[in-house]
């Protein structure tokens, strides 16, 4: 059993500055988890996450000298995987519509109509979200789904805890317009 602590976040990438790999590994096995599921959560793509998720920790790799260390770690981590999902979502819609909306759950039963109404399901939130504008979207996965504040989500996005508050009442009052016709037929 290792009893070492673990290297803080603000020391690996100190390493990272001198090219140490080993530092970089640590980082990436620390982290790719959580960039990985807010990628997934804001495409709705297993495929675009990975790429998402590599390129964030390129940036990381080549951006660590600019890391201020009066910040934590994971807010400067999430806004750079922030603004490498908007600019993602961007240069996808300019370059094809996709129709992978849509990871479907694990089905609870082997019923085919329980499956079908899982995957219904599934696209319908899936559309819902992707109906916010990307700032909202961003603002409620990462507090609905992913556990972070409002403060914490204020960082990330450059923008006061207050404005935070009002995307985030926007983005719900959104995404009941868009899912109450699917309510009262039954389908939520």
């Amino acid at each position: 059993m290792n009893d070492q602590p673990a290297i803080p976040d603000h020391d690996l990438l100190q390493r990272i500055v001198q090219r140490d790999e080993s530092a970089f590994r640590q980082l990436f096995d620390r982290h790719r988890d959580q960039v990985f599921n807010l990628a997934y959560r804001y495409t709705g793509s297993s495929a675009d996450a990975e790429e998402i998720s590599m390129d964030v920790f390129l940036k990381v790799y080549k951006k660590a000298a600019s890391f201020r260390r009066e910040a934590r770690f994971t807010t400067w981590l999430y806004r750079i995987t922030v603004n490498t999902c908007l600019n993602f979502k961007r240069r996808k819609k300019i370059m094809t519509e996709s129709l992978d909306f849509v990871q479907e759950p694990a089905p609870r039963s082997e019923e085919p109509e329980e499956i079908y109404r899982g995957r219904k399901k599934a696209e319908l939130v899936r559309n819902a979200l992707d109906s916010l504008p990307p700032k909202q979207r961003i603002a409620f996965i990462m507090g609905k789904f992913d556990g972070y504040s409002y403060d914490e989500i204020s960082k990330v996005l450059g923008i006061s805890a207050n404005a935070v508050a009002a995307i985030m009442h926007r983005a719900k009052e959104q995404l009941k317009k868009v899912l109450q016709p699917f309510r009262l037929k039954g389908e939520l």
